[in-house]
């Protein structure tokens, strides 16, 4: 989280990428930081990616927990089974990427995440 630049961001709109969040821990670990730095981002959109619904639901939850009004988009959907449509973001917003429940998953194609990636935010 250190080596974020946020104040070059904080003009910014802002999107988050928590990719297969599980019950949305990297999601809370960020928001947490902001609110105990008092960073203030200007937030637009949360997109929690999850194949569990359970978990995704709970991740939902406990983002809402630390910031009631930001917007949420839930995917229910393994890496595999992502498609461009589910992630594709057509904003001029800054987009952070959260990987962290995903580093210990070997279930899934990283080619293919990485594509989706690639033709996903033609800004990165």
């Amino acid at each position: 989280i250190n080596d974020i630049p946020f104040e070059e961001i904080k003009r910014s709109d802002i999107e988050i990428y928590d990719w297969s969040c599980g019950q949305g821990m990297a999601s809370m670990v960020l928001l947490e930081y902001l609110r105990d730095h008092t960073i203030q981002l200007a937030i637009n959109r949360i997109t929690l990616i999850e194949p569990s619904e359970i978990a995704l639901k709970r991740a939902s939850l406990h983002v809402k927990h630390f910031d009631s009004e930001v917007k949420i988009k839930t995917i229910l959907k393994d890496m595999d089974s992502l498609s461009t449509n589910d992630v594709r973001s057509k904003n001029e917003c800054i987009k952070l990427h959260l990987f962290s429940n995903i580093l210990d998953v070997e279930a899934f194609s990283m080619q293919h995440l990485i594509d989706l990636i690639k033709q996903s935010f033609d800004d990165l």
